[in-house]
């Protein structure tokens, strides 16, 4: 795959001047990249589907191991996570210490301002800490330029799109690559993270005069699906007004969800989607755009599995007598990126989005609809805990 290189021009030195007053180009550590970063970052880009930019993806690689390198070549030895086995997302990040890293990514010519996306800011694992990369691939080198609190983000926040994603100043990431290390190595990653239950006002009066910055929902409910295996609904369930369903049996009452239910599962059995008789599922009715939605969830344990696995199962359909409205998409997410997704046109066949994913009894899974030109609907995260007393 051919790589087009962009070199800086005067045109381009000028305008980083006037955007960076503050010689931003004079902070910051350099990191070469090794060769293998360089062959790492172009296999991922082989991975998208035909006819996306490779542009993109190959950046955040760079960035992700650029960031790499510079953890593990410090004289602290920090030990770091990368899944280098898919491309990031739009949020690219890794672990360490605990620590969730979100890389903001810039390339040669850079802009006043980045985008940090909803799910790394509100999503079951959020990002603990953020820091700006620049990506100088002409020379095979990052630039670690700063860092960013996720507690200090809305204070920074200068925009928020229809889908949730916050624009920030680049003048914002004014934690210095050294300070970095410092909270990786001695911080726990909880005191980067907005507390529980505290009030934005509290923790960023300049928020009033920022009024986009308070619609960020900073902390997400857990909805524990575990407790359906006792017959059980959690206080999360009640307050989004999820409905337990009784286990799975044939149904006859004309059109109850529980009769719904099992049409669409007779549906799906021929695309390989299996759902266990012992499954227990619920469903609740939400709407987006002011269309109402039903939606099903149906969880189960995987005992026979080497270590305890849980699964979850999702039906997006329209109330009875309504069609879903083309356009509309179902995403799963688990802390690295989208795992599932679905999008609703007008020549599909089915009525209905469906989604199924696997996970570990200590892995969450958050769940989005999106519709063009609309807000997002957001379901609370998903959880399983079966033998949780809460």
């Amino acid at each position: 795959m051919f790589f087009p290189r962009i070199c800086p021009n005067a045109e381009s030195a000028t305008m980083a001047s006037d955007i960076f007053p503050n010689n931003f180009d004079s902070l910051g550590d350099a990191v070469p990249l090794p060769p293998e970063a360089v062959d790492w970052a172009i296999q991922m880009s082989h991975f998208l589907p035909e006819g996306a930019d490779p542009w993109p993806t190959y950046l955040r690689s760079l960035a992700l191991k650029g960031v790499q390198t510079w953890l593990e070549g410090g004289d602290g030895h920090l030990a770091v996570h990368l899944n280098g086995h898919r491309p990031p997302d739009d949020t690219p990040s890794l672990r360490v210490n605990g620590f969730r890293l979100g890389v903001a990514v810039q390339g040669s010519l850079t802009t006043p301002e980045v985008t940090l996306p909803r799910p790394a800011l509100m999503g079951p694992e959020p990002v603990h800490l953020w820091i700006w990369v620049e990506v100088q691939e002409e020379l095979e080198m990052v630039q670690i330029r700063g860092g960013l609190r996720a507690d200090q983000v809305a204070a920074q926040a200068q925009g928020l799109d229809t889908m949730g994603a916050v624009t920030v100043p680049i003048t914002a990431f004014t934690v210095s690559p050294d300070r970095i290390l410092l909270y990786l190595r001695h911080l726990e990653p909880e005191h980067l993270l907005v507390p529980m239950g505290t009030s934005q006002t509290a923790i960023a009066p300049t928020m009033s005069t920022r009024p986009e910055a308070a619609l960020i929902p900073w902390t997400q409910p857990v909805l524990n699906v575990g407790k359906w295996l006792n017959n059980q609904l959690d206080a999360v369930a009640e307050q989004f007004a999820w409905t337990l369903l009784a286990p799975r049996a044939p149904a006859f009452a004309l059109r109850s969800p529980a009769q719904e239910l099992e049409v669409i599962l007779a549906e799906v059995e021929p695309l390989g989607l299996a759902v266990p008789p012992r499954a227990r599922a619920g469903y609740t009715e939400q709407a987006i755009a002011g269309i109402p939605l039903r939606i099903y969830a149906l969880t189960w344990s995987l005992v026979e599995t080497s270590g305890p696995e849980w699964s979850l199962t999702l039906f997006v359909g329209p109330i009875p007598n309504e069609t879903l409205p083309p356009g509309l998409e179902l995403r799963i997410r688990d802390s690295e990126g989208v795992i599932a997704h679905q999008q609703f046109t007008a020549d599909t066949a089915a009525t209905y989005l469906y989604g199924q994913v696997f996970g570990r009894w200590d892995e969450t899974f958050w769940v989005d609809l999106f519709l063009p030109g609309s807000p997002a609907l957001s379901l609370p995260a998903f959880g399983f805990d079966p033998q949780s007393d809460t």
